[in-house]
C-alpha cells in the first residue's frame, strides 16, 4: 500500500455557502481542507482533525447531513498497484 495516500473527512454541510464558509473556518484554524464539489474534504492528520471539524461546525451553526471518513478501498489499490 503507498502511505502517502491519507485517510480523509468527508462533511457535508447544508446551505449555499455553508462549504466555502467551513473551508476557509478550517484553514485558518490549521487544516488541511478542499471542497469537492458541495463536499468538504479534510486530511486526517490525527484524532484532533475531529475535534477542530466539530468546533467549527458549531461556532458557525452549520447544519450537517454527514460526515465519514473515507479510506482507499481495496478495489482502489489494486488498481493503483497495477498501473
Amino acid at each position: 500500500l503507498r502511505t502517502t495516500d491519507a485517510a480523509e473527512l468527508i462533511v457535508d454541510v447544508d446551505g449555499p455557502d455553508a462549504p466555502a464558509r467551513l473551508v476557509a473556518v478550517l484553514t485558518e484554524r490549521g487544516l488541511a481542507a478542499t471542497l469537492d464539489g458541495r463536499r468538504v474534504v479534510v486530511t486526517l492528520e490525527s484524532d484532533r482533525v475531529y475535534d477542530v471539524v466539530r468546533d467549527a461546525l458549531a461556532d458557525e451553526a452549520l447544519p450537517v447531513r454527514r460526515l465519514e471518513r473515507r479510506t482507499a478501498s481495496l478495489e482502489q489499490v489494486f488498481l493503483e498497484a497495477g498501473a
